[in-house]
């Protein structure tokens, strides 16, 4: 497919259905659906038609509203602040890319060849922005219920858990969310040492950053070690801020 053809995909009508088949959902004005779809780029390239900035305003507000309610309803004696951190980790950028991407969000975004030829359609903020847009014409289109019930559907089982951390991320996640602000980068955790009786190991794990070995540490369990390992990571990352 040329470049030009891929900046295009999300005009195609067969792409849009098929995107309303995996969201649930059948809009009335599929104009709007499209229009969600529209990365600032394709009209640099173009110049014509509107992109999806004021879209992705309204909807990172539609989706801060629909979690909150959800906090508020189904925890009603927690503190505010665990509310508010459970809230940010739950609609955070790279939280929403995941979802994006789970929904093969990335191949339906119109955007400008240069944006297409530099990874674009897998770059964690625009596809964040794209969900945020697509939340906003579910609502327009479809109306608070609709929303609601695709936020929820998507995010339900994220709030519980956001909730029982008491909503702290863990270092694993921080460290992937301040990684990849710019992009995909490749972060492993490989297993590089096990020492102690079966009863009672020991594991050494090393951080690796693409091809660069970053941090090592070591935990009763491997996951304890990666998170150990991650830890350390950002410490050394909020030193070199400094």
């Amino acid at each position: 497919m040329s470049q030009e053809a891929s900046s295009r995909t999300a005009e195609t009508p067969d792409r849009l259905r098929e995107l309303e088949d995996r969201l649930g959902i059948r809009f009335a004005k599929r104009d709007i659906l499209a229009r969600a779809l529209v990365h600032s780029s394709a009209l640099r390239d173009q110049g014509r038609g509107q992109c999806n900035e004021q879209l992705e305003f309204l909807g990172d507000a539609v989706l801060q509203f629909i979690v909150t309610e959800e906090l508020y309803g189904r925890y009603p004696d927690a503190p505010e602040g665990q509310m508010t951190r459970s809230r940010a980790s739950v609609v955070s950028g790279r939280h929403l890319a995941r979802k994006a991407e789970a929904l093969g969000l990335g191949e339906c975004i119109r955007m400008g060849r240069g944006a297409v030829r530099s990874g674009g359609r897998r770059q964690p903020s625009i596809l964040a922005d794209t969900m945020e847009a697509l939340i906003a014409a579910i609502y327009l289109d479809q109306g608070i219920e609709t929303a609601r019930t695709f936020v929820l559907r998507m995010l339900q089982e994220d709030i519980a858990q956001a909730m029982e951390r008491k909503g702290v991320p863990d270092a694993k996640s921080m460290l992937q969310e301040l990684l990849q602000t710019d992009g995909p980068v490749r972060i492993a955790y490989e297993t590089t040492g096990e020492q102690g009786p079966p009863h009672d190991r020991t594991f050494t794990v090393t951080l690796f950053v693409g091809d660069h070995p970053v941090s090592t540490a070591s935990g009763k369990s491997k996951k304890q070690a990666e998170q150990n390992a991650a830890n350390i990571a950002l410490k050394k990352l909020k030193n070199s801020a400094d």
